[in-house]
């Protein structure tokens, strides 16, 4: 059972979406996204070879970030769950993931430039349950993810 999560393509740029494909998909990054979904790319959630290009509609709806949608980009990576923490640390991820891809240069799509982002002064209020949910996971180091100092001990 997956925890899949539709973005509406109507929001999105098409550069945004291709560096959204590049990022998920560039194997330095596979132990993060593979870490925050908790499920390694697999035949329903591929893992491709993406170009910035890589941004229209694909042919393969079992795709880990799937374009065969009208109207949605869906992310089929992410492992089901029934933690709030867990849903709320996915969905975060994939709103934190949008708004990187939206800035980022496209020689900076690491996860090392992700987490610096998730942690400036403008994504703090948006990524709460991320950070502490990477922390969490093992994905993060407490300091770096300026957490609140009643959240600490969730690591």
């Amino acid at each position: 059972c997956g925890l899949h999560v539709h973005m509406s393509k109507a929001a999105l740029r098409p550069l945004t979406i291709g560096r959204m494909q590049v990022f998920l998909h560039e194997p330095s990054n596979a132990p993060f996204v593979e870490g925050v979904c908790r499920r390694t790319f697999n035949r329903y959630a591929k893992s491709i070879a993406p170009k910035l290009t890589d941004h229209t509609d694909r042919p393969d709806r079992y795709e880990a970030l799937n374009l065969t949608n009208s109207k949605t980009v869906e992310l089929r990576l992410p492992k089901g769950s029934i933690q709030p923490a867990t849903i709320m640390g996915t969905l975060e991820f994939c709103y934190a993931l949008i708004r990187f891809c939206e800035q980022a240069s496209n020689a900076c799509l690491t996860t090392k430039a992700f987490l610096a982002f998730i942690t400036t002064d403008a994504m703090l209020s948006d990524t709460r349950a991320l950070r502490t949910y990477l922390v969490t996971r093992g994905l993060a180091d407490a300091p770096s993810m300026k957490l609140p100092k009643h959240n600490k001990k969730a690591a």
